[in-house]
């Protein structure tokens, strides 16, 4: 008998409604947006190169890495060693404001940016 089982990645159930084009005209403040969390495993050294880059960063507390902030760029939620986490609204009017995202680290989640 084959068990009543169904095997998928956990991508396969993001809503892809939860962060939505706001304006069309809205204009492109940033070259890039990177939402990642501020450890070391993300690489976002590698971005160093991007003249107007944005970071969006948060800090996991079960990860054993290193943190690394971003000294380059800016970061709207962290300034002055102070973090604040940014609403859902916040993270959707920042990507709009973004020409492209970035992720740099060798393996991923599900990502909703």
């Amino acid at each position: 008998m084959i068990p009543n089982v169904l095997f998928c990645n956990h991508n396969a159930f993001l809503n892809e409604y939860k962060f939505d084009i706001i304006n069309k005209n809205t204009i492109r403040q940033y070259d890039m947006v990177v939402d990642s969390a501020f450890h070391e495993y993300k690489n976002v050294k590698m971005a160093r190169g991007i003249k107007n880059i944005l970071h969006i960063g948060y800090f996991k507390k079960d990860i054993l890495n290193e943190k690394y902030v971003p000294d380059f760029g800016r970061l709207p939620n962290f300034t002055d060693k102070t973090y604040k986490r940014l609403t859902k609204w916040e993270i959707n009017d920042y990507y709009n404001q973004s020409l492209v995202g970035g992720i740099f680290s060798e393996c991923e989640g599900a990502c909703f940016a």
